[in-house]
């Protein structure tokens, strides 16, 4: 008797006391991933996971090298779902060698985009194909003859300023200690005449030091700034 009710326990259906819910399948497609839920009550379906593609327009301007060439690389793979996106590394894909112009369709993720042309400098342009993209890319290419103009030009400005900072620099220390002297001489006078000069003097030589103090912060400033425009170069 005991070993029949066992057996009857053992083979009642113990979701009957706990109910059903559970996941039976997630099925990956070439653009989303989908996951299908069963509930006792009812069934809902939801994509998890999606790519876009988007149609990106490339250009080479500036001196319009015509024979540019133009290299795609992939570097990461982009999916999205609501308030989600997912960002995956992947190895780096070159998708081929285009001449400019050139319009083709990218899956979401991020591409470098490199330029290249004899006796042109080679440029990066690192871009993000996503929801919300900007489909036209233009990059800029620079001759390597006008980059080494472009660098003399701005290191010729840049040891001008350093010139010009250093002679302002002269300048300010040799009218700071005028003042000083002229401050001494000042408080050593006696005569009405001689103390009114003497803080004209100061006076006089007070704006000079300002002066020279500006042209030398400027200059110097100036130097920093060409040198910097000069390595972009």
């Amino acid at each position: 008797m005991k070993l029949y009710i066992i057996i009857i326990f053992l083979t009642f259906d113990i979701n009957c006391l706990f109910g059903q819910t559970a996941v039976d399948s997630v099925r990956k497609a070439n653009s989303a991933i989908t996951i299908t839920s069963h509930d006792s009550a009812n069934t809902q379906q939801d994509t998890v996971e999606k790519e876009y593609i988007r149609k990106v327009n490339i250009k080479v301007n500036r001196e319009e090298p015509k024979d540019a060439s133009i290299f795609i690389i992939r570097t990461s793979k982009i999916t999205f779902a609501p308030n989600m996106e997912r960002i995956e590394p992947i190895q780096p894909d070159t998708l081929g060698k285009f001449d400019s112009p050139v319009s083709i369709n990218l899956y979401s993720g991020d591409y470098d985009i490199v330029a290249t042309k004899t006796g042109f400098r080679n440029e990066l342009e690192r871009i993000r194909v996503g929801e919300s993209f900007k489909n036209n890319i233009q990059i800029n290419m620079f001759s390597l003859d006008y980059l080494n103009y472009k660098r003399k030009q701005w290191n010729t400005t840049k040891w001008i300023s350093a010139a010009v900072a250093v002679g302002a620099g002269i300048a300010s220390y040799y009218f700071d200690q005028r003042i000083n002297t002229l401050r001494n001489e000042y408080v050593n006078a006696y005569t009405t005449g001689v103390i009114q000069d003497k803080r004209d003097a100061i006076s006089k030589n007070q704006q000079y030091y300002k002066i020279c103090s500006t042209i030398g912060f400027a200059a110097f400033a100036g130097f920093g700034i060409s040198w910097m425009i000069e390595i972009s170069y």
